[in-house]
């Protein structure tokens, strides 16, 4: 975590949540914490900015309870002390990451109960309900005669890194959904984003165009949903190269609603997000990366496994948990598990 010119903490990467105070609010803290007598000029000053905004950060200071009016002068405001308002501040990221620890675990269980349904309705259903496709030619046939016949919304998980070739093919297609008025949303994989600038600029062109993208940590399956009503799944959960099974079945599809909207709710904003990052306690910050390495980890999950859950490489995963062990003063993983464990973020 960096700090601002008064001492405030400031995030490197990305906006906190709009319930956390944003970089310009712990700058103004800051000033007022550090300063006598501070005032709206003074504050102005030390922000670079003109006396109306100053005037605009004190009153959010007052909303967020790190101003209040003097109890010897009620015609002045004095900052709350720290201990109190950011403890508060902190207390509600702590509520927050307890919230995604609850999440994770309704994914979990909803990922079992789609297997099971998948795996039975596979056996039971007839050939009307199911359509197999080999290869990557043939199912992408399939999935635009499939576009072609939507009217309302197309979902789509995307668990594997597209090709800039494939991006650029996606554009018409996306395009033309939208000049229909189809709602298109997406789910990827953040790890994906980071590593593409190919695939941060499509998903800034899609979002320009009024597409809803969203990124996540680690995603369950590659998939598409057509108006709620067909699916498209992946036969490889991370490739389209092998093909994919067509479900219409109504229960079936109805859990791969459940699980897209489940994932989506967890999910954050792929454009203006920066990396999701939350603040875990008063001095540590976690990004939506961090946090998902440390849940697997968690887990007893082998960096191989991490790697294939969240998409990065073996080497990024290794790099990933290192910086956690340096930011957390540890020296084994033993010791990071431990660290992490008594400050709650698994």
């Amino acid at each position: 975590m960096a700090t601002g010119g008064d001492g405030a903490p400031t995030t490197e990467r990305g906006d906190p949540p709009p319930t956390m105070p944003d970089d310009d609010e712990l700058a103004a803290y800051g000033h007022v914490v550090g300063t006598v007598a501070w005032s709206r000029e003074t504050l102005a000053a030390a922000l670079g900015r003109e006396v109306g905004d100053a005037d605009l950060l004190i009153e959010r200071l007052v909303d967020r309870q790190l101003l209040r009016v003097s109890q010897q002068d009620d015609t002045r405001l004095v900052p709350v002390p720290p201990v109190v308002g950011l403890g508060r501040v902190a207390g509600r990221a702590e509520d927050d990451l307890l919230e995604r620890t609850r999440y994770v675990g309704r994914l979990r269980a909803l990922t079992a109960s789609l297997t099971e349904s998948f795996e039975r309705q596979r056996a039971e259903g007839g050939a009307s309900d199911y359509e197999v496709l080999r290869g990557r030619d043939a199912a992408l046939a399939r999935v635009s005669e499939l576009l072609g016949d939507v009217r309302d919304e197309v979902c789509t998980v995307m668990t594997s890194p597209p090709t800039d070739r494939a991006l650029q093919q996606a554009r018409s297609g996306d395009l033309t959904l939208l000049e229909r008025g189809v709602v298109v949303r997406g789910l990827y994989l953040e790890s994906h984003r980071r590593q593409s600038p190919a695939l941060r600029e499509h998903l800034s062109w899609l979002t320009g165009l009024g597409a809803e993208v969203r990124v996540a940590g680690t995603l369950p399956s590659r998939f598409m949903l057509f108006d709620r009503s067909v699916a498209a799944v992946s036969i490889q959960s991370d490739d389209a190269a092998p093909g994919a099974v067509i479900v219409r079945t109504d229960g079936l599809v109805t859990l791969l609603v459940s699980l897209f909207d489940l994932v989506w709710q967890g999910a954050v904003p792929a454009v203006g997000s920066g990396t999701g990052r939350r603040q875990a306690t008063d001095d540590l910050e976690l990004d939506e990366l961090e946090q998902t390495v440390i849940r697997l980890m968690a887990t007893g999950a082998k960096d191989l496994s991490v790697s294939r859950a969240t998409g990065l490489s073996v080497r990024s995963v290794r790099r990933v948990i290192a910086s956690l062990s340096e930011r957390l003063g540890a020296e084994s993983r033993f010791e990071l598990g431990v660290r992490c464990r008594d400050l709650d973020l698994c």
